[in-house]
């Protein structure tokens, strides 16, 4: 199989590559504001794993991800993040359930490095009122998220406390 994408993507793909970039969008600071750049590719891996939630093969992750780059490299991203709402929104439109996965997603991500940036604030009150949820939906959603980051951690660090250890008797 080939590692280059030839002709245009999927529709799949295409929203691939827009998932990773509201995903991507969340994580950058505003020009004041403190980060922890150590968990940006933690936050990179998790969004690119819950693409299997939307039924991705890994192919099809690394083929979003590679095109979602070549936009970037070639600067033909678009050139605002609500345009990419839009069309996931689109996308997504007369699907509860899948809103309702995308946004405990997109809340996930938004807590995972400890920090809640202005990108991510303006990314849930964007997609609440673009999905037409209530306040308190959307702090349910951001519970499951949550749940799911507490999840993520306790994942990450039994799996360094493992590697760290197989280390030690390989070492």
């Amino acid at each position: 199989m080939s590692d280059t994408v030839t002709g245009k993507p999927s529709g799949k793909i295409l929203f691939g590559i827009d998932y990773l970039n509201v995903m991507r969008f969340m994580e950058l600071p505003d020009e004041k504001e403190e980060y922890d750049e150590s968990k940006k590719h933690v936050v990179d891996a998790v969004a690119r794993l819950f693409l299997l939630q939307w039924d991705f093969s890994v192919e099809e992750i690394d083929e979003a991800n590679t095109a979602f780059w070549e936009k970037v490299n070639s600067k033909t991203l678009d050139e605002t993040i609500i345009t990419v709402v839009d069309r996931i929104v689109d996308f997504l439109k007369g699907d509860k359930e899948d809103q309702e996965r995308f946004l405990v997603e997109v809340a996930a991500v938004a807590q995972l490095d400890d920090t809640f940036l202005d990108s991510e604030g303006f990314m849930r009150d964007v997609l609440q009122s673009k999905f037409d949820f209530r306040p308190s939906e959307i702090t349910e959603f951001y519970k499951k998220g949550w749940y799911w980051r507490i999840a993520l951690d306790y994942l990450g660090e039994r799996y360094i406390e493992a590697a760290k250890a197989k280390q030690k008797t390989n070492g």
